[in-house]
């Protein structure tokens, strides 16, 4: 007994087949691509908003709130004062008129 598939391989009922269930395939792939963009195009990390709490925060010269956001790590290693101290020296040496960021 010989077991042979439905169509040889290189029919062109194959083929067709074959061609079908590729774009199908290709297909779906753009779908989730799409899909993907979409909700990743809504999604913002957490380290992105801490940043732009940071700038905001630098903005208006707020270094309590700038300093609050530091690791446990960084706050031993400087104090409220010196790091008020430092970015005020940068500003100055820096001459900024205004800070913004965007």
């Amino acid at each position: 007994m010989r077991l042979t598939a439905p169509h040889p391989p290189h029919s062109k009922r194959a083929r067709a087949a074959r061609r079908r269930r590729l774009a199908a395939l290709g297909a779906l792939g753009l779908v989730a691509l799409l899909v993907g963009m979409v909700l990743g195009a809504g999604h913002e990390s957490s380290s992105q908003r801490a940043a732009e709490r940071y700038v905001r925060a630098w903005e208006r010269d707020d270094y309590a709130a700038m300093y609050g956001q530091l690791t446990p790590e960084s706050k031993r290693r400087l104090s409220p004062a010196a790091f008020r101290s430092a970015y005020r020296k940068a500003r100055d040496t820096a001459t900024v008129v205004r800070l913004g960021a965007g």
